[in-house]
């Protein structure tokens, strides 16, 4: 992953919480939309970038306009953007500060690497790749490990990344962390270790049988 500069204009004093991702209610959006309600600080703004879809047979759809309906009815300053690709997206880390990720269950989470890869500090829940490059009160923050204490525990990370200088040395260590761990030659190298370790574990489990 190739980091991505920050290029966000000086003279904006928002500090811009970014989601990007398939909406659904798996993702679980909802109670950072209640952390953004209780956090009531005009100094913050959300921005939520992707589309909703089904992740399985019995989704239904209709979760996007739930989180809209609560938006529009606590007149929060979040903004919707809708899917996004390429530049657009690049554009949408470029432009933030904080990345925050709920989501309930993860296989990987391709967006958390990217955010990373931007250099934004994260607030996540402890799943997929976040378990890797999210530490806490270094590069960013877990939260969630206690359900009922969600909602407190983004409105109490939020407040202190409000500094500017935190999320300088937050930003630092994150692409550290990245650049280290996720450069192509080290994921080629992992993918190796796995693919070697894979053939001997064929190797010894078919040793003494005959394939016909």
């Amino acid at each position: 992953y190739q980091s991505v500069k920050n290029t966000r204009k000086k003279d904006d004093n928002k500090i811009r919480i970014l989601f990007v991702g398939r909406i659904c209610k798996d993702r679980n959006i909802m109670p950072i939309l209640k952390a953004f309600k209780k956090l009531n600080d005009d100094k913050f703004e959300f921005r939520v970038v992707g589309e909703e879809v089904k992740r399985t047979d019995t989704d239904k759809i209709g979760y996007l306009d739930k989180l809209k309906d609560y938006v529009k009815e606590n007149q929060l300053n979040v903004t919707f953007t809708g899917a996004k690709y390429k530049q657009d997206l690049i554009q949408e880390y470029r432009n933030a500060n904080i990345f925050i990720y709920t989501s309930i269950w993860e296989n990987f989470g391709q967006t958390l690497l990217e955010a990373g890869a931007a250099g934004l500090p994260i607030i996540c829940t402890p799943v997929g790749v976040g378990l890797e490059i999210v530490k806490n009160d270094e590069t960013g923050f877990i939260v969630g490990e206690n359900e009922n204490n969600l909602i407190l525990e983004i409105v109490e990370n939020i407040k202190k990344l409000k500094e500017e200088k935190i999320r300088g040395k937050f930003s630092e260590k994150i692409l550290k962390i990245v650049n280290e761990n996720f450069n192509w030659n080290e994921i080629i190298n992992k993918y190796e270790k796995v693919y070697i370790s894979t053939i001997e574990n064929n190797k010894k489990k078919y040793k003494n049988k005959v394939i016909i």
